[in-house]
């Protein structure tokens, strides 16, 4: 069968390989979808359009093949980082139809010409999970071998059968992770709240984070306003007076006023009372 690969998609999670030195592709991992009836146009768009949590190299179903990250980039699709960095992903329609299996069977083979004889690993191997469910990986690797010798071994860096897709590029409040990176050290780097980043990203394993992760960042905080220079040491309460308009009076935010009187009671102010600038 003649296989076309659809490279008009990019999936929005991944790490360029330019910032993982040690990426190499040892193996390729087999997902399913996960829940029959689901389209494929549906899945991709999961990946592009959706939370960005996960990622897969290739999208597979009968007569169809979406590659979403390039094969030599890091797709999240393992659920373990150093399993990532050395494996491609292929996620396959759960049903396994004949057609299906002969699909995969024609990407697996056209995979292992361009980056050596790649074997066959079920994600379950690597990870909690019972993906990839009914898919016979002896019958797979079988279809896909044929009648053919297994191609040499090619150097994965060397092979550019697929141009690399571009890294995603942060919006208006948001950062990349970058390698190295810790949530707690970004949330500082930001002047953001740890609580806050967790939670507006919806990260549930706050140390499993990507290089090239987009996350977006809570609104921090206003910079306090400028305090007005030259201001007395203390004033003294009028009758009528109240501290915002004491503070509005000096020009001076009245949380600057609160901080300089601590333990004062602001609707409990009277007449002759010192107040500290």
């Amino acid at each position: 069968m003649t296989l076309n690969i659809d490279e008009s998609l990019t999936a929005k999670g991944f790490t360029a390989s330019s910032q993982v030195p040690n990426r190499t592709i040892e193996h390729i991992d087999i997902h399913h979808w996960g829940v029959t009836g689901q389209s494929h146009d549906g899945v991709c768009d999961f990946f592009v359009n959706g939370p960005g949590a996960t990622s897969a190299h290739f999208v597979a179903s009968a007569g169809r093949v979406n590659c979403l990250v390039s094969p030599p980039d890091v797709a999240w699709h393992a659920g373990v980082w150093e399993e990532n960095i050395k494996s491609l992903g292929i996620e396959c329609r759960p049903e396994a139809t004949d057609e299906d299996y002969a699909t995969v069977a024609e990407l697996i083979r056209w995979l292992r010409a361009q980056y050596g004889d790649l074997p066959l690993h079920p994600h379950r191997e690597f990870f909690n999970t019972s993906c990839p469910g009914v898919w016979d990986l002896a019958r797979l690797d079988a279809l896909a071998r044929g009648t053919q010798v297994a191609p040499a071994p090619v150097t994965p860096q060397s092979a550019a059968a697929i141009a690399p897709k571009p890294a995603p590029v942060p919006g208006e409040g948001q950062c990349r992770v970058d390698p190295g990176d810790t949530l707690t050290g970004i949330a500082n780097q930001f002047g953001v709240s740890l609580a806050e980043l967790i939670a507006i990203n919806g990260i549930t394993e706050p140390d499993k984070i990507f290089p090239g992760m987009l996350l977006d960042l809570p609104q921090a905080a206003p910079a306090p306003a400028p305090v007005a220079s030259g201001l007395p040491p203390y004033c003294t309460v009028d009758p009528n007076d109240t501290l915002g308009g004491i503070a509005v009076q000096y020009g001076v935010p009245l949380q600057y006023i609160l901080d300089r009187n601590p333990g004062i009671n602001p609707d409990l102010i009277f007449p002759g009372q010192r107040i500290n600038l």
